[in-house]
């Protein structure tokens, strides 16, 4: 039995090879694709982040000169930047994450549809743009709180 080779065939092998960069980013599938890269961002900062304090809050146990060397390194220009952007993805991260939650259960997400040409992506109706623009505008406010926390209150 002969197997014709068709273009489908073709195209899929193309784009398997086009590897990390495909798997990173893709502006052909638009808005939903960039709000998981920027998920995928925030989690893996929130992860490092994570990782980092839990090693830095060790220092406490080689004594009281090493913790307070720690914290004046927290308190230095660069690391006051570093937790007004932790806040900043820690916003984006947690409402982006409950707009995934409540599609995955398919509260936002509308009834199937019969697939007629031309094909129209039903699943990033309007309730899952506004969660999106919810989530943006949760990590710009929760920005400018922390600059105002971090730089001119305090």
């Amino acid at each position: 039995m002969i197997r014709r080779r068709n273009n489908s065939d073709h195209t899929q092998k193309r784009r398997s090879r086009q590897g990390v960069k495909r798997w990173v980013y893709s502006p052909s599938q638009g808005l939903g694709r960039t709000a998981f890269l920027f998920q995928r961002i925030t989690g893996l900062g929130l992860t490092v982040y994570f990782l980092i304090h839990v090693i830095s809050t060790a220092t406490i146990l080689n004594g009281k000169d090493a913790w307070e060397m720690f914290l004046a390194l927290v308190e230095t220009p660069i690391g006051q930047t570093g937790e007004l952007f932790l806040v900043a993805a820690l916003g984006f991260h947690g409402v982006n994450g409950l707009r995934l939650v409540l599609a995955e259960t398919g509260y936002t997400l509308d009834n199937p549809k019969r697939p007629d040409y031309p094909f129209k992506l039903g699943s990033f109706n309007l309730a899952q743009k506004s969660l999106l623009i919810l989530s943006i505008l949760t990590a710009i406010l929760l920005f400018f709180v922390g600059y105002w926390f971090i730089f001119v209150k305090g």
